[in-house]
C-alpha cells in the first residue's frame, strides 16, 4: 500500500520547483474527478490482461490535456495497482497547497444556511484567531437545531443548540441520580 501523503509531497515539491503548484493542483483534481466517475476505467487499468505499455497508452490518451508529470504519476500509480488512491493523494496535495498559501478550510454545520453576512463574520473571526485565510463551507444539518458546529484544522467546536440541550439533559439526569442516592 502506498503512502498518499508521501506521494503528494513528492508531487508538491516537483510542482514547487516548476512554479506550477496551482496548475498541478487543478490537473490532479481533474484526474481524481474523472477517475471517480469511471471506476470501471480503474479496473481496466488494473487488469493483468493489458500490458504495461497498453496501460501507459490508455493513460496518455485519456489524460492528454493534463500535465506530463501528472500523467507519469498516474502511470506509477497504475503500475503499483493504486489508482484508487488518487482522490486521497489529491486531498493531501491540496492540504500542502493550503498550508503553503496560509489557507485553512473550515466547515460550518448549521440548521439553516448561513447568510452571506454571517458567513463573512465567521470567516473573519476564524481568520483573526488563526492568522490564516479561511475558506468556509456551510453544511446544513437540521439535527443541529440552531447555533453552529465548526470544524477546522482537526478541531471541532460545538456551539449548537442540540449540544447545549444534551448537556442540560445530562446535568438533569445527574442531579436526578444524585437525589435518588440520598
Amino acid at each position: 500500500m502506498i503512502d498518499t501523503k508521501e506521494y503528494a509531497e513528492a508531487l508538491f515539491l516537483l510542482a514547487q520547483e516548476r512554479g506550477a503548484i496551482g496548475a498541478l493542483l487543478s490537473d490532479l483534481e481533474a484526474a481524481a474527478a474523472a477517475l471517480k466517475e469511471a471506476p470501471d476505467y480503474i479496473s481496466l487499468l488494473d487488469s493483468p490482461a493489458l500490458s504495461g505499455e497498453q496501460k501507459d497508452a490508455l493513460i496518455d490518451e485519456a489524460f492528454a490535456c493534463l500535465d506530463t508529470d501528472l500523467r507519469s504519476f498516474l502511470k506509477i500509480l497504475c503500475k503499483k495497482h493504486a489508482l484508487y488512491t488518487i482522490a486521497r493523494t489529491a486531498d493531501a496535495f491540496r492540504a500542502l497547497c493550503d498550508e503553503a498559501m496560509g489557507i485553512i478550510r473550515a466547515e460550518a454545520i448549521t440548521a439553516v444556511p448561513l447568510s452571506d453576512v454571517q458567513s463573512e463574520r465567521l470567516k473573519a473571526r476564524l481568520a483573526a484567531q488563526t492568522g490564516k485565510q479561511v475558506i468556509l463551507k456551510n453544511t446544513v444539518d437540521a439535527s443541529v437545531l440552531g447555533g453552529v458546529k465548526l470544524r477546522y484544522m482537526g478541531k471541532q467546536l460545538d456551539a449548537s443548540l442540540k449540544s447545549r440541550l444534551d448537556a442540560i439533559g445530562s446535568a438533569l439526569q445527574g442531579a436526578a441520580l444524585g437525589m435518588e442516592n440520598q
